[in-house]
């Protein structure tokens, strides 16, 4: 299974209905164990990326807050918040891909001609 190609899949989705870039999928022993997507603006929670969300749902699966043994991917590299929180998890590795959204891209998954228009 390709867990990165899913990643982008999730994050592309979540684009198109309207929230903003940025997916975390955790695995552990091959198996999808939590997503997440960047939820600030919908929750009006300045923490809600998508890394920390799927690092919380991953913990209450494993019940542990060591995840040890998880590969954590992502589309967007880690700020100093999530890069933090995958420390203090003990992941084994987060791969990351950064999806790069152009403004006109942006637009027309929202259904606009531009951006700002």
């Amino acid at each position: 299974m390709d867990y990165m190609l899913d990643t982008i899949n999730l994050d592309l989705e979540h684009v198109k209905q309207g929230g903003r870039p940025g997916a975390t999928i955790i695995v552990h022993q091959e198996t999808v164990v939590a997503t997440g997507v960047n939820e600030i603006v919908q929750s009006k929670d300045p923490t809600a990326h998508g890394t920390i969300i799927a690092l919380r749902k991953a913990s209450y699966v494993l019940k542990s807050e060591n995840l040890n043994g998880c590969i954590v991917y992502t589309t967007l590299e880690p700020c100093a918040m999530c890069l933090g929180a995958l420390y203090w998890a003990e992941v084994d590795i987060f791969p990351t891909v950064l999806v790069v959204y152009q403004r006109e891209e942006i637009g027309r998954l929202e259904g606009k001609e531009e951006v700002g228009e």
